[in-house]
């Protein structure tokens, strides 16, 4: 799921880089990344306040399996330790 998400996040910030200078590119890059580094460590902490502060209240998940989730059951399943999507 990580690996999806950073390359969907990356289509979306390169997307919008086109024309823009280098500076500006290197800017989204580092913000990306920064973002990709704070969804992994609350996965690891399993902190659904941290995840919850990054997505929409329009926010849905589609797993890999075709499982799909809104908001409120993404971040329910998240912050159950007996949660596994595996």
């Amino acid at each position: 799921m990580q690996r999806f998400l950073s390359t969907v996040l990356f289509c979306a910030v390169a997307a919008t880089g086109f024309g823009q200078d280098s500076g500006d590119l290197a800017t989204k890059s580092a913000r990306l990344i920064s973002l990709e580094r704070m969804w992994n460590q609350a996965q690891v902490d399993r902190d659904a306040r941290a995840i919850a502060a990054m997505i929409g209240d329009r926010f849905v998940n589609t797993e890999y399996d075709g499982v799909v989730s809104n908001r409120g059951k993404f971040l329910a399943d998240f912050a159950d330790p007996k949660f596994s999507r595996v």
